[in-house]
């Protein structure tokens, strides 16, 4: 959310009422306002995926510690390993938390661009 840091002026009230009247103006067949609703929302989508990913991965480093002995690193291909179904089940859900949240900015970040 964007807060104003002061009270409006006569003449940037003025301002805004000018760029009101250009809403005939169109990008890409879109009219301006259009547009710039369409990237503040991206762009609001792209700051909660990533929330979500840093909440995904906070959860991820609290299993890991709480499980901390009970897993293993693969040093030759970067995989964990553990006898625990339990932790297994709860780190590849976690995982793909984050490469899903990944994978839909990408897609709005492609989607923004165009």
């Amino acid at each position: 959310m964007i807060v104003p840091t002061r009270k409006p002026t006569p003449i940037a009230s003025g301002m805004v009422c000018g760029i009101v009247s250009l809403i005939g103006v169109r990008n890409h067949g879109r009219p301006l306002f259009g547009i710039l609703g369409t990237v503040l929302n991206g762009l609001t989508k792209l700051r909660n995926l990533d929330s979500d990913i840093g909440r995904a991965l906070l959860e991820m480093f609290d299993l890991l510690e709480t499980n901390w002995g009970n897993w293993d690193c693969d040093r030759d291909t970067g995989q964990l390993t553990s006898n625990d179904a339990q932790f297994r089940e709860d780190y590849n859900r976690l995982l793909q938390r984050i490469k899903d949240a990944h994978h839909e900015a990408v897609e709005t970040q492609r989607r923004l661009l165009l």
